[in-house]
């Protein structure tokens, strides 16, 4: 019994450190921004709409977002999640992780961090262009 407590205790040891290192790593590292792709084409907008469905019985709405090719500049770039439900969207993500981290959903606090290099409501490359 005395064997197992000492590889028990190494194991504990062992995945503590790695849980250590990958947080300082995340924090040290952090991928706040998507870097503009050089050479491209085109630029990337965005537009985000609004999808009516019904949950339970009660009319709701979905946000969707769509992305085009265009000529614009995107000077500018938006959060790579709606703020709006960045935090509900994480929580419900780490519904299907394993139980032993599903109580760390701060792990995917870098992706409400992450930035998109793209212009809101660019004008589309052509005219009569479907959305």
């Amino acid at each position: 019994n005395e064997d197992y407590y000492w590889v028990s205790l190494a194991i504990a040891i062992a995945s503590s450190a790695c849980v250590f290192l990958g947080l300082t790593f995340s924090i040290l590292f952090t991928p706040v921004t998507l870097p503009p792709i050089k050479g491209a084409k085109y630029n990337i907008g965005v537009v985000d709409v609004h999808l009516p469905v019904l949950i339970d019985g009660k009319d709701d709405h979905v946000t969707a977002r769509i992305f085009y090719p265009t000529k614009d500049d995107s000077a500018s770039s938006i959060p790579y999640l709606n703020p709006k439900n960045a935090i509900a969207f994480c929580k419900e993500s780490m519904k299907i992780a394993p139980p032993a981290i599903r109580s760390m959903d701060w792990i995917l606090h870098t992706w409400r961090l992450m930035k998109l290099p793209v212009k809101r409501n660019a004008a589309p490359l052509e005219k009569k262009m479907p959305l």
